[in-house]
């Protein structure tokens, strides 16, 4: 009755000493694996969508970093839409992304 009394119950947690679950590394490693594997494929790909005018042929993008002020200022979305989208995070991004 002593022994039964004395364990820990089944949903006790570890000690707080950070000692990491058995095979925590490998878990990690085999989640990574799975992720660049299917990401891999897409980075030979090519434009999809509305990628080529909202990116590609952006004259809003094409002025480089000085222009970055005037993207949170106004519409950087080209194309005939009926509203202007106001995005100015996203073609920030895409301009110091490409580093000009």
């Amino acid at each position: 009755m002593d022994s039964v009394s004395q364990a820990s119950p089944p949903h006790a947690l570890p000690p707080a000493s950070g000692a990491r679950a058995p095979g925590a590394g490998w878990l990690f490693v085999g989640v990574l694996v799975a992720a660049l594997l299917a990401q891999g494929a897409t980075l030979g790909g090519s434009f999809a969508l509305d990628d080529v005018p909202v990116v590609q042929r952006n004259p809003a993008l094409a002025r480089g970093l000085g222009a970055l002020p005037r993207l949170f200022r106004e519409p950087s979305w080209p194309g005939e839409l009926e509203i202007e989208p106001y995005r100015p995070l996203a073609a920030a991004s895409f301009v110091v992304e490409s580093g000009e």
